[in-house]
């Protein structure tokens, strides 16, 4: 396909084998070239349409399959629950078509806080670190993985394993301690953990270890790790990111930059929240997990890996309606299974693999947001229900 734009001519190459519309490329002309080719392609297209057959009716698009999947979107955020008036994107794709893309008050290049769904994209680079040999496994624990913390390093910290900071049963409860105070993994484990493990306890500490766990492991910041094995690959911008303190990311200064963004530790680990990007690049991340890893036909995420953590892994949770994997929320539907990040006020990556869908509803700050049973049932009533 041939657009003229502002720049030159775009050629933007067609979805190739096992491309979805988020993994299609361009590749951009000089202006200088634009009136040769445009000669040539004049001929070119009267010569065909002089000795081509018509064609027969057009396929509809797959967009057009889902008619009333917009205005019931809109519908439900005007008239439902006040707390929906905060979202601001919905995007919703299907086998690799976005069959729905609908902004309130914003625009796609916005970048919001997508809070604790951070912690699925943290799920997200272990993955990549196993696929990679740089983890062995996730039956790994703190003692080898952090030694240069072993002189201070509590017996209970050592045992934790890669396991179980992903299902949040490792011990550790409440908020993160101090913040704003240096060495806080250091501080972390030499404190251990306050429960015994196995217990679920959702809280920011056991992803921030894993952040700390991958920066030993790949030698490198886990922004720059992330930006290497995830970022760039799916064709998130990166660059250039502001990386604000841990206890400074809800400030009104911070909330208000439109940007990429990542916030850390003051010892420089980025945090399991405070990752910063526009709702495409949730649909992204969301589209690699549900393709079971692959992008552009590169195995990206160990695809046994994703199978493992997107399921429920937590067994307190086998007889409860909803359950928890690595670092995602396991989010039955109606009449489908799903699994969903999830960040507060209102930020959620759904996945459905039986319809092979991708849900991404992204919310602004706000008092009157809900909880994550609402956000879901919101998905379920008004999008997954019309998804065959």
């Amino acid at each position: 396909m041939l657009v003229v734009g502002a720049s030159g001519i775009v050629c933007s190459m067609g979805q190739g084998p096992g491309q979805t519309r988020w993994q299609q490329s361009a590749l951009r002309l000089p202006r200088r070239s634009c009136s040769v080719l445009l000669s040539v392609l004049a001929l070119i297209a009267g010569w065909l349409m002089g000795c081509t057959p018509s064609p027969g009716p057009s396929q509809p698009a797959a967009s057009a399959s889902l008619p009333a999947l917009a205005p019931s979107i809109d519908d439900q955020i005007q008239h439902g629950s006040v707390g929906l008036r905060n979202i601001r994107a919905v995007l919703v794709s299907q086998r690799g078509d976005l069959v729905a893309e609908q902004y309130y008050d914003s625009n796609s290049g916005e970048h919001l806080d997508i809070g604790s769904a951070t912690k699925s994209v943290i799920s997200t680079l272990v993955g990549i670190a196993v696929k990679d040999g740089v983890l062995r496994g996730t039956d790994q624990t703190l003692g080898e993985l952090l030694p240069q913390h072993k002189d201070v390093m509590a017996a209970s910290s050592a045992r934790v394993t890669v396991r179980e900071l992903l299902t949040m049963t490792a011990g550790w409860t409440g908020d993160i301690p101090d913040p704003r105070r240096p060495h806080l993994v250091r501080r972390i484990l030499k404190s251990g953990p306050q429960d015994q493990p196995g217990q679920f306890e959702f809280t920011e500490i056991g992803p921030h270890l894993l952040s700390a766990v991958l920066v030993d492991a790949t030698g490198m910041p886990t922004m720059q790790y992330a930006r290497q094995k995830l970022f760039q690959p799916l064709g998130i911008v990166s660059t250039p990111a502001v990386e604000p303190q841990l206890a400074d990311a809800d400030e009104p200064s911070v909330v208000a930059q439109d940007s990429f963004r990542w916030s850390r530790d003051p010892d420089g680990v980025h945090a399991a929240a405070g990752l910063a990007v526009t709702a495409s690049d949730m649909m992204k991340i969301g589209q690699l997990w549900l393709d079971g890893g692959m992008w552009n036909g590169e195995q990206i995420l160990d695809a046994g890996y994703v199978q493992e953590a997107s399921g429920n892994r937590v067994p307190e949770f086998q007889t409860s309606l909803r359950g928890y994997g690595y670092l995602w929320w396991v989010t039955p539907l109606s009449t489908h299974q799903a699994y969903t990040a999830f960040g507060r006020y209102g930020q959620l990556i759904t996945i459905i693999p039986d319809v092979e869908a991708v849900i991404v509803v992204s919310s602004r700050i706000s008092e009157t947001a809900l909880g994550l049973e609402d956000y879901i049932g919101f998905v379920d009533a008004t999008i997954a229900s019309q998804l065959h």
